[in-house]
């Protein structure tokens, strides 16, 4: 799990560290690694070029309120995302 703040104590809130998730506050951009970013946070996936990635589809409806968004995705991508879903 990644956490974008560093933080000294674990910042896995208290309801889920019985789950014992390991986390990190680097993304190690390996073939290993698997970036899963949910769809108004597509935008990262270009910062990447070797780490398996995905879109968690939490609503439709929170893709389309970036309006800016598709001007940071290339069509292919677009369009391949949204088939995919």
């Amino acid at each position: 799990m990644f956490y974008v703040q560093k933080v000294l104590k674990n910042p896995t809130h208290v309801n889920y560290q019985d789950y014992k998730v390991p986390y990190v506050f680097e993304i190690d951009d390996k073939t290993k690694n698997f970036l899963i970013v949910p769809e108004r946070n597509t935008d990262l996936l270009h910062r990447f070029c070797n780490i398996r990635a995905a879109v968690w589809w939490l609503s439709i409806d929170n893709f389309f309120k970036l309006p800016y968004l598709f001007l940071l995705l290339n069509q292919e991508l677009l369009v391949e995302l949204l088939l995919l879903y």
